[in-house]
């Protein structure tokens, strides 16, 4: 099964040691034989700019920008989900339509 970061947390946990024995085993670069396990561009990015030797501070503030706006995505799909499936269960088809092309 392919891991990303709405894997449960025991996976993610699994593979999190999984890569820091590579890393330490065999080093950073050979952090990518573990990719075809991993569905989450976020997470590849992650790792493939620990690769290419970005500066953990930069890579910290990257990360970080790259969370927000993840959060910020998910959260606004979240509310016109939930938005349209309470709409559809009442009949409201203009609504659905409302919400969609806000």
């Amino acid at each position: 099964m392919e891991k990303t970061l709405l894997s449960s947390r025991q996976e993610l946990t699994e593979l999190i040691l999984e890569l820091t024995k590579i890393a330490k085993g065999k080093g950073v670069l050979s952090l990518p034989e573990k990719y075809h396990e991993i569905d989450d561009d976020f997470m590849k990015y992650a790792l493939q700019s620990v690769v290419d030797g970005v500066d953990p501070d930069s890579l910290k503030a990257i990360l970080s920008e790259k969370k927000t706006e993840m959060i910020a995505n998910l959260s606004s799909n979240l509310d016109l989900f939930i938005g349209s499936v309470l709409a559809i269960q009442l009949g409201k088809e203009q609504e659905v339509k409302r919400l969609c092309d806000e």
